[in-house]
């Protein structure tokens, strides 16, 4: 209560405690199995609001957790009695068609960001679920269906705003502390909170072409084979997903696979022209004997939204992931092996990289992960909470079992929270270091300590 008192005569925005109207709507976050109970939310309008938030948890020695949307799996957007900085009120975002910039607001969604950006013709790469936040997305890597063509979210950015431990507001690029910008893609939860990003802009057509190819769960072996061979050489416009799962009504299914197993070769083309599209998905849609395939045009926003009705407010979610440096017949083995032992709401997918995404040096940034051909989730997604044990132990049985074939490198935001030995290998041990030595200086205290962490220790 004196917390909440205090950050009240400090904010312009609004500061809820658990006796608030409201708490209990501002505490939810996107995935229903995390449950915690801020001592303080403070839900920020202006960077005044930030800084005042930073400063209480550095004074009081609290937890303090960043959200924007909420999507972090593990619940690192919230937390247990201490202070939660909820940036969904600092969600503008202005782009200057000239400069091809978007300015955006720290609690900016992917759906404002392509919403404005489009609305000019132009776009840069982000994720595939469209409430995710932005920051958290970006500021960890961001895989999305434009990275073959643009590269990575992180790779976008141009320029960050960042509050730091000190509650000192800093602009950071490659001109204005260059050694933190090249911390912050990749690691930047650690160093700050961003209140605005400068994101480079990339031409867009208004209509991408998707096409998928479905295939019977006996010819998994042979259809990941071709995807093999297939996905990596596709043209950069396009990125080739193989997944593993049963077949939903959520889906662009026929009603009558609805409910089966099934291996799904599903491509998204955002290049010039529907016959450059349907040329280079043709091999995918001409392999084999598929059950069904399908190739259609449709507007860009609907691409970056179709996948929101699978992922929905309040529903139970674990995943985890790694990059692959080849698809061998042991990856594959494993892959149909623990796919086997699958319920409805389990799948395991293969993302085929490389393209722009592949071409920034590896020592660029601290995202790692450039030269893997290929990037593999697993992921359940379930309603019932008396089921949390049984789908979580399946994920952490299947990470296990991929671990050995996984790459030297990680994406970071497919590792699960506390496995310091994942954190670690997301970067490698030189840029561990590197950023070991960053933390140090921005953050000696760890006062940005929920996230994929750092520790300033070493």
């Amino acid at each position: 209560m004196e917390l909440a008192k205090t950050l009240t005569d400090q904010v312009r925005g609004q500061v809820l405690d658990p006796a608030s109207e409201g708490y209990e709507q501002a505490r939810s976050v996107w995935n229903g199995t995390v449950e915690r109970r801020p001592a303080a939310i403070v839900k920020a309008t202006e960077v005044g609001d930030v800084i005042a938030a930073v400063r209480a948890a550095r004074r009081t020695g609290l937890d303090l957790a960043i959200r924007c949307g909420g999507h972090s799996i593990q619940g690192l957007s919230t937390c247990d009695d201490g202070i939660l900085l909820d940036l969904s009120g600092m969600r503008e975002v202005r782009v200057d068609p000239e400069a091809r910039i978007a300015e955006v607001g720290g609690g900016a969604l992917l759906a404002d960001l392509d919403r404005a950006s489009m609305a000019h013709g132009l776009v840069t790469p982000t994720g595939t679920v469209s409430h995710t936040g932005v920051a958290g997305l970006a500021l960890g890597g961001g895989l999305g269906r434009l990275m073959r063509k643009h590269g990575a979210t992180c790779d976008n950015i141009a320029w960050v705003d960042l509050v730091t431990a000190d509650g000192e507001l800093i602009r950071v690029s490659e001109d204005e502390e260059p050694e933190l910008f090249w911390g912050i893609r990749g690691a930047g939860s650690n160093f700050g909170v961003v209140t605005r990003f400068g994101f480079a802009l990339h031409p867009q057509n208004e209509t991408c072409w998707g096409a998928i190819a479905i295939h019977a769960p006996e010819d998994a072996r042979a259809v990941l084979a071709f995807y093999a061979d297939y996905a990596p050489a596709v043209p950069d416009a396009m990125i080739c997903i193989a997944s593993l799962g049963t077949l939903d009504a959520g889906g662009p299914f026929p009603p009558e696979l609805i409910g089966r197993k099934a291996i799904v070769l599903s491509a998204s083309h955002c290049g010039d022209t529907e016959e450059e599209a349907a040329a280079a998905t043709e091999p995918m849609r001409s392999f084999g004997s598929p059950l069904h395939t399908m190739f259609v045009g449709l507007p860009y926003l609907f691409f970056q939204g179709m996948m929101d009705a699978a992922y929905p407010w309040g529903g139970r979610f674990y995943d985890k992931g790694g990059y692959l440096d080849a698809l061998t017949g042991d990856v594959i083995d494993t892959m149909l092996e623990q796919h086997a032992a699958a319920a409805p709401g389990n799948s395991l997918a293969l993302f085929g990289l490389g393209g722009a995404f592949g071409r920034v040096p590896e020592d660029a940034m601290a995202f790692s992960g450039r030269n893997a051909p290929f990037f593999m989730n697993l992921e359940t997604r379930w309603d019932d909470p008396a089921d949390d044990e049984q789908r979580v132990g399946w994920g952490r049985t299947v990470g296990r079992a991929m671990t050995p074939h996984f790459s030297n490198a990680n994406y970071i935001n497919a590792v699960e929270a506390g496995e310091a030995d994942s954190i670690r290998r997301a970067y490698g041990d030189e840029k561990y270091k590197r950023l070991i030595e960053l933390k140090r200086r921005w953050d000696p205290d760890n006062v940005f300590r929920l996230n994929h962490n750092i520790d300033p220790r070493g």
